[in-house]
């Protein structure tokens, strides 16, 4: 039987050709950094509100409303409303944070290839016994935002990568600032001193402050601290530490006018809390009751 061709035909054929192409695509699961020899991730589910979420891996961490979160073998990867910015959580073993960092490319997108620009170590906080911040090199034309948070706990890594455009990491700031906020390691407790007594500001706990002070005065290149404190109403200790100015030999004495004056006890608590040099004995005292501390700049 003849059958009339038509000029339409041969177009007809080549549509048919690339639907038949394009069809075992379609099928396959959603991959990460959209690579095929990423990991292979979850349909992507929204979330309604701030939501806590695991990775894989027993990390813990809050997934902002509104995102999507997509889940893979020891990766989770969260996208807000725009598409063109994901943040991906990978736990990695590794023996350094460099190794942490490349193991998680190479499982949410394969084929990154940018640069290191800076790396910058964070100290140790909220069960991470180190982090380290990775910016990569971008150019000012494609306004990209790309950084990898290197974090360890025990011998096991987490890396939060930001894989994102400037408009939108701008816009979400604060959704992204909640997730890497949120970010605690497998099993992790914070710490609470609700019924547990307090140690008395003895003479031994405040040379162990003194002690913390200085070191904190090396570490932040602050010349001079004057400071008291006071434990159940009374003044058990009040002294200078160090120089008025870097680079001159007066020292700090009952005279000097500080630029910044005091500080409440909350705040140096909260400090002191935070703080992994100070013993844990110390970090106890609600002798700090008030503690005026002020620093010279």
């Amino acid at each position: 039987m003849w059958i009339r061709k038509s000029p339409f035909s041969g177009r007809f054929s080549a549509v048919l050709l690339v639907l038949a192409f394009l069809a075992p695509l379609a099928a396959s699961p959603r991959r990460a950094g959209g690579s095929q020899t990423a990991q292979q991730l979850s349909t992507p589910a929204k979330v309604a509100a701030d939501s806590p979420r695991i990775t894989p891996g027993g990390t813990s961490f809050k997934v902002p409303s509104e995102w999507s979160i997509a889940t893979g073998k020891n990766i989770v990867v969260l996208q807000p409303p725009e598409p063109d910015t994901h943040i991906a959580i990978v736990d990695v073993p590794a023996s350094d944070a460099r190794n942490a960092v490349s193991a998680a490319w190479a499982a949410y997108k394969p084929e990154f290839k940018r640069p290191i620009k800076l790396v910058t170590p964070r100290p140790a906080k909220e069960g991470w016994a180190e982090r380290q911040i990775f910016d990569y090199e971008t150019s000012p034309n494609e306004r990209a935002a790309v950084q990898a948070f290197a974090l360890r706990a025990g011998t096991g890594w987490t890396v939060a990568i930001v894989d994102g455009t400037d408009p939108t990491v701008e816009k979400r700031s604060a959704a992204i600032g909640l997730v890497f906020a949120s970010l605690r390691p497998k099993d992790y407790k914070r710490e609470s001193f609700a019924g547990r007594t307090a140690h008395p500001l003895d003479d031994a706990h405040i040379v162990l402050l003194k002690r913390f002070v200085e070191d904190s005065m090396r570490q932040l290149g602050v010349p001079g601290v004057g400071m008291a404190l006071i434990d159940n109403g009374r003044v058990v200790y009040q002294g200078r530490l160090g120089v008025r100015q870097l680079g001159k030999p007066e020292l700090v004495d009952e005279n000097t006018v500080f630029m910044a004056a005091w500080r409440l006890a909350r705040t140096t608590m909260a400090q002191l809390r935070s703080s992994p040099s100070i013993p844990e004995p110390l970090a106890l005292n609600s002798s700090l009751g008030t503690a005026l501390a002020s620093a010279c700049l």
